[in-house]
């Protein structure tokens, strides 16, 4: 008498051979090992994709060797500002120090190739009268220590509080970001700086940085002053 591991065999054998005969072409994908389930669908075999010819898209063949890879590690912070009691625990008799508020940020941004800010306040200067809400004038020595602690390369000056000190603030302002080496974009003290689009060369890219905001708190003093994106 056979065993019935023995029977086993010979059922499977046969319900294999029985599927085999049903198959349609085209023919199966067999993979060796794989155990057949009752009712199982043979796989059938993959296609080769019909892909268009680039040549009659106009497609236009690169060299690879003319375009190296580029890989550039841009950073960006949010709203810089100072309402009264930060830049009061940054005094330092009658000047400030704000580089120990930045102190902590640094090992965050320390890899970027380029550091992007938004300066939500005005370097107006200590003649204006340092304010906090509703018009900001924050100490100008700020932007000095975001660049020292910080290395921030540019900020955008296009947000609602860039004319809280009139267009002479926003002079003074960016007067004293020239002074720091820190770049600038969005507001402008001329219609020859506003006509030219803001390009930088970053690890051999370059990058167009372009900053726009819908409103600003101040007005638009000047046509060129600020780029806004919506009609006042």
């Amino acid at each position: 008498m056979r065993s019935p591991a023995v029977k086993l065999l010979a059922l499977i054998s046969a319900l294999l051979f029985v599927l085999g005969a049903c198959a349609a072409e085209p023919e199966a994908v067999v993979i060796p090992g794989t155990p057949v389930r009752e009712g199982a669908e043979s796989v059938p075999a993959p296609v080769s994709p019909v892909l268009p010819d680039a040549a009659a898209h106009g497609a236009v063949s690169v060299d690879a060797g003319t375009l190296p890879p580029i890989r550039i590690h841009l950073a960006a912070i949010g709203d810089i500002m100072a309402h009264e009691g930060t830049y009061q625990a940054a005094q330092v008799g009658d000047t400030y120090d704000f580089r120990y508020m930045f102190a902590d940020i640094a090992p965050y941004v320390a890899e970027a190739d380029y550091l992007v800010g938004n300066l939500e306040t005005t370097f107006a200067g200590r003649e204006r009268g340092y304010s906090t809400y509703p018009n900001f004038n924050t100490p100008e020595q700020m932007g000095q220590a975001l660049r020292e602690v910080l290395g921030l390369d540019l900020v955008s000056l296009a947000n609602n509080h860039t004319m809280d000190k009139g267009f002479a603030g926003l002079q003074s302002t960016i007067a004293f970001l020239d002074e720091y080496g820190i770049a600038h974009t969005g507001a402008y003290d001329s219609e020859e700086a506003e006509e030219e689009l803001f390009l930088e060369e970053i690890g051999g890219a370059k990058v167009a940085f372009l900053a726009y905001t819908y409103g600003s708190n101040g007005g638009k003093p000047k046509p060129y002053a600020i780029h806004i994106t919506k009609k006042e």
